[in-house]
């Protein structure tokens, strides 16, 4: 099975250990980080591996390591808004005429969600967050970033 248009997926590694399994991959070594690489050539699409140390592998072979800012993005709904984090990245990269590196576009995301959280976290002295929080504070990173020198 491979993709037949551009894909991105963004499992945790439950979601990834099941995804290997129907790609006929062994679903035990999910958590491992080559695996992510493993699961993109299979896959034929981008894998975005959620976790403390996010992984972004391209089905060329391609691999980054993006680590989180802070553990509270393990909340339930932040998966959400980094996917709506890519698709917004994505987009942007699109509409400038840009040729659009999947893999760097959610490598992008990736970053961005934990810089948010990180902020989100920060303006509540560093306790827990919620997925409508790590969204709020993402504009002002996201102006931060396009207005640093």
């Amino acid at each position: 099975m491979s993709a037949t248009a551009p894909i991105v997926v963004t499992p945790h590694a439950g979601e990834h250990a099941r995804l290997r399994s129907a790609l006929g991959l062994d679903p035990d070594t999910a958590r491992s980080p080559s695996s992510a690489a493993e699961t993109a050539a299979a896959l034929g699409g981008v894998v975005l591996l959620k976790g403390a140390t996010t992984i972004v592998a391209s089905p060329e072979g391609g691999e980054c390591a993006i680590e989180a800012p802070t553990s509270w993005l393990a909340t339930a709904g932040t998966g959400d808004v980094l996917a709506g984090i890519l698709g917004a990245v994505t987009a942007s990269a699109a509409g400038r005429g840009a040729s659009v590196s999947l893999a760097a576009c959610a490598a992008t995301a990736a970053w961005l969600h934990g810089q948010a959280a990180q902020a989100a976290s920060d303006a509540v002295g560093g306790g827990p967050i919620t997925a409508l929080d790590v969204a709020e504070h993402l504009p002002a990173v996201v102006g931060r970033v396009l207005t640093a020198p």
